[in-house]
């Protein structure tokens, strides 16, 4: 049975990551946010836009979940699904995009995204608050790939999904930083 402070421990967690893009999208030059290493590669900021998209996708389908629609309890398909999505993504291995509507922009707005985390993350934090305690381990997302997920997997997998993004603009970091420097790998 799940937990209200597990749910908001995990929100946390997002929200954590939710803020150090907002830093990164009003520190960093936009030389580095637009840098793309090759044309098949994207950039910082076509991550985080692919990440905003997938935030409010997963966002707006909740939000709008009607929970006397159906009432339908996750087993135990939907947990080792779910243990399996975020193992894949807290690997080093990759995936296509699912779905066209989450690809990112060729050159995404940083003001934009900068204002979609701003309040995006007070709108979801207020209905993460106001979930239901004896509506956690119902149904409320259904992923593409992963299916049907409860609230806590649903805000796990948009944390590990995060993660998996942060280590690519890590790695652009460094790459950027290597050739200011002169040096390439």
């Amino acid at each position: 049975m799940s937990s209200k402070p597990q749910l908001l421990k995990r929100w946390k967690n997002l929200k954590a990551l939710h803020h150090s893009y907002i830093e990164m999208l009003n520190n960093e030059s936009e030389e580095f946010l637009y840098f793309q290493p090759n044309e098949d590669k994207w950039s910082a900021a076509q991550i985080i836009n692919h990440l905003t998209k997938v935030d409010k996708n997963t966002y707006d389908f909740i939000a709008q979940f009607d929970f006397n629609r159906k009432k339908e309890k996750m087993g135990l398909r939907n947990k080792i699904n779910s243990l399996m999505l975020n193992y894949f993504l807290k690997s080093s291995l990759k995936a296509k995009v699912p779905v066209e509507s989450i690809y990112p922009e060729d050159r995404p707005d940083i003001g934009s995204m900068i204002t979609f985390y701003e309040d995006f993350t007070g709108e979801f934090e207020k209905f993460i608050k106001q979930f239901p305690e004896d509506k956690l381990d119902f149904f409320i997302f259904k992923h593409p790939l992963a299916g049907k997920l409860n609230i806590l997997q649903t805000v796990e997998f948009l944390t590990n999904h995060s993660r998996h993004h942060n280590i690519q603009i890590n790695k652009l970091k460094r790459k950027f930083n290597q050739l200011q420097n002169g040096r390439s790998t």
